[in-house]
């Protein structure tokens, strides 16, 4: 870790912004790699000490978190990772289809839907679930969701894909919620529903693409109960 704080933090001429901001991407990355659990509370000395910044940037950096959705700052000032009940995670996956499928919808009707990059993470995704027990988790929610980044942007609808970015970040955050709802939690049967989205794209049956994702995506919610 020491090698990444130096890296990250060796330019001596970066602002206290800066500072910040890069210190707010190495925490983001610790939460949504599960390394940070929901609930788990932030202190800023431990992590001013650790990245050898001071509390400042560290308290700048828990901001930007927070209006992420990432954190949550408390009447006494503490800040902890942020804990969703089922409701907000069942209300989180029906605004996400919302967005979701507006944007396959206006991406395909604009013929617009980059096929091959949507195929890449499919086959990505199905060889990391081949692993079985070994599978590089991290790896594999990156694929599943760049998946659905592409769905997005190709779009172009721009505010949609800005409320997009807050929403990524929170995706990953819950896929670790689910590992309490569910046996298999990274979904190693989601190459196959994927695949089912891609295909219909390819053949532009949009109302049926438009409803596997829709299925897709409520299907996870499912899981929540």
């Amino acid at each position: 870790m020491q090698n990444e704080i130096t890296r990250i933090f060796s330019d001596s001429g970066l602002s206290k912004k800066s500072i910040s901001v890069r210190a707010a991407d190495l925490i983001r990355q610790k939460i949504v790699h599960g390394e940070l659990r929901p609930g788990q509370h932030l202190k800023e000395n431990d992590f001013a000490d650790a990245l050898g910044i001071s509390k400042a940037c560290v308290r700048e950096a828990f901001l930007i978190l927070n209006g992420e959705g990432l954190v949550v700052r408390e009447a006494n000032r503490a800040t902890r990772v942020v804990e969703y009940s089922q409701k907000d995670i069942r209300d989180f996956y029906d605004y996400r289809c919302n967005i979701e499928t507006m944007c396959l919808r206006a991406a395909m009707d604009a013929g617009t839907l980059p096929l091959d990059q949507l195929n890449a993470q499919v086959e990505r995704m199905q060889a990391l679930a081949e692993r079985g027990e070994t599978i590089d988790v991290p790896a594999y929610i990156e694929a599943d969701l760049a998946f659905h980044d592409v769905v997005v942007r190709a779009s172009g609808n721009r505010w949609a894909i800005r409320e997009w970015n807050v929403l990524r970040s929170v995706m990953h955050l819950i896929y670790w919620v689910r590992t309490t709802y569910e046996a298999d939690p990274i979904g190693r049967h989601n190459p196959v529903l994927h695949s089912q989205i891609l295909r219909l794209a390819a053949k532009g049956e949009t109302d049926d693409a438009v409803g596997a994702l829709a299925a897709h995506i409520q299907n996870n919610k499912a899981i929540i109960g």
